[in-house]
């Protein structure tokens, strides 16, 4: 027993030893590159031993001249060699002349250049920035510089101030940097009053925290353990996890039961977060089978319009000019290919309604019925647009139809909001794409907020062919929208398509 005691100390020691952060300390003399939405920020710094140091980490308004302490790890980063990766800092603004020179001259406060930056400082001296901040009308003793542009200079500086104090609110309770570059971009100078009212918010999308650091965050503050905000957080944060899961619901008992173990709370405190929810309208709660659901408003919203349009596309017949067996007898020809009885099913299936879904397994032609499906679509004049889930299957389909291939992500032209947390698309409902066909493959990888994504952009009489194995990877995000419940054959006739009396809608759904 000694010796495992014994055992068991060395190694927790070496990792104490390994998860001990390095200390540098300088004064930044260059800002390499800003990232504007997040403050990602790379630089080089001039430590107090006398070294350049490259530098990199989330460093909302750094500047040349301020003195930054920081703890991190050093990293060797393959192009750019040493660096140093900020986890935690502190900055200080300068003092002397040299650097608040270097600071003013930055471009650090609008309207202040190198020029303006001798004369301020040949003027107010080491007191420089005081006047910036609490007596701005003394700036328009300098020539150049109104009364006008001197209350202007004060207030971007001000403005600097009020997000450093955020910051070094939060940095000393061990919060992220980007959470107070994210608060002050939503709340401005109500930042801190917003955050100590509802600590909760810093878990919120826009904000982008974990529930860790807004429950840690509450308690230093003195938030109640049964604080109706805590338990609504940590509802959100049980349906939000489980999207990594793949659910796009929880029943209610478990998510209660989830709720109750994390927050160590009896059940019915965390009903009534429930229902404090549902009211807010940011949760749905629905009956589904034989539980009661608890849903993400977005997610319920997704799963619903997806099932709603695919089912409306699945009643729509599409004239077309030719007959189809006219279509497939000259696609065999200028392909020099004879297609199987269920090749000219599928082909004709894709030619006469706005959806069809292609299944089957490895070997089974799928990529054959593809081509067959893209020259039968060219024929009858359709702009067709071709797309998979990822970068890779993207690429082969690409390979295989000679046919550029888009991931959808690229086809709905994908971005990042300004939070950086969450993915919005520039084409949808509003502003659809422009084609007459879409193919997806590999669609057992598509999850429900990627669908829904897909069909908003589509135009209203845009065809759309689903192609994919049910026996392949799964979505990762939450839904399993291609599933062999809808789709346990490798072809489709107009007897799968559901009748007006059935609600597709309700087999398209989660996981759980």
């Amino acid at each position: 027993m000694d010796n495992l005691n014994s055992s068991y100390d060395l190694e927790f020691e070496k990792f104490q030893e390994e998860s001990e952060l390095d200390i540098v300390s300088g004064t930044i003399q260059t800002i390499l590159y800003t990232n504007d939405s997040n403050a990602y920020t790379i630089l080089k710094l001039l430590s107090d031993s006398g070294n350049t140091i490259t530098a990199v980490g989330y460093l909302p308004y750094a500047y040349p001249g301020q003195w930054l302490y920081a703890e991190g790890k050093w990293t060797n980063h393959k192009t750019y060699g040493a660096q140093f990766n900020i986890e935690q800092y502190d900055l200080v603004m300068p003092k002397t002349k040299e650097n608040l020179f270097l600071y003013l001259s930055s471009g650090a406060i609008k309207y202040i250049g190198a020029a303006t930056a001798a004369l301020l400082i040949n003027k107010f001296g080491e007191n420089v920035l005081d006047i910036l901040e609490n007596n701005a009308e003394q700036l328009s003793q300098i020539k150049g510089i109104s009364p006008q542009r001197a209350i202007e200079i004060s207030q971007s500086f001000h403005s600097q101030m009020i997000l450093h104090r955020i910051v070094d609110y939060l940095a000393i309770r061990g919060l992220r940097p980007i959470l107070a570059v994210r608060l002050y971009r939503y709340y401005g100078e109500k930042s801190l009053d917003r955050v100590q009212e509802n600590p909760y918010l810093l878990c919120s999308e826009r904000i982008g925290g974990t529930f860790h650091e807004a429950d840690t965050f509450a308690a230093s503050i003195g938030i109640e353990r049964n604080s109706i905000e805590r338990i609504k957080a940590a509802i959100l944060f049980e349906l939000k996890h489980n999207l990594n899961n793949g659910h796009c619901f929880i029943s209610k008992n478990k998510l209660c039961e989830a709720c109750s173990m994390l927050l160590s709370l009896d059940m019915d405190r965390c009903e009534q977060g429930l229902s404090s929810l549902e009211e807010d309208g940011e949760i749905i709660v629905e009956p589904i089978g034989n539980v009661t659901g608890c849903y993400l408003t977005d997610i319920y919203e997704a799963e619903t319009y997806t099932a709603e349009r695919i089912y409306e596309m699945s009643s729509n017949r599409l004239s077309i000019r030719m007959d189809p067996s006219k279509i497939i007898k000259q696609v065999e020809k200028e392909q020099g290919i004879t297609y199987s009885e269920d090749q000219k099913i599928i082909l004709t299936t894709a030619l006469n309604h706005q959806i069809a879904v292609l299944t089957g397994g490895p070997g089974t032609g799928k990529t054959t019925s593809i081509c067959a499906i893209l020259a039968a679509f060219e024929t009858i004049g359709l702009e067709t647009k071709l797309c998979a889930p990822t970068g890779r299957a993207a690429k082969r389909m690409t390979e295989l139809t000679g046919r550029e291939a888009y991931t959808l992500h690229r086809l709905l032209g994908a971005q990042m909001s300004d939070a950086d947390e969450m993915t919005v698309f520039n084409f949808n409902e509003e502003e659809p794409l422009s084609c007459d066909a879409v193919i997806v493959d590999e669609c057992s990888m598509v999850d429900i907020t990627l669908m829904k994504a897909l069909l908003c952009a589509l135009p209203e009489t845009c065809r759309v062919v689903l192609v994919g194995d049910v026996d392949q990877l799964p979505s990762v995000g939450p839904g399993k929208v291609y599933y062999k419940q809808q789709c346990g054959a490798h072809r489709i006739s107009e007897s799968d398509f559901p009748s007006e009396a059935e609600q597709p809608y309700r087999q398209i759904r989660s996981r759980d």
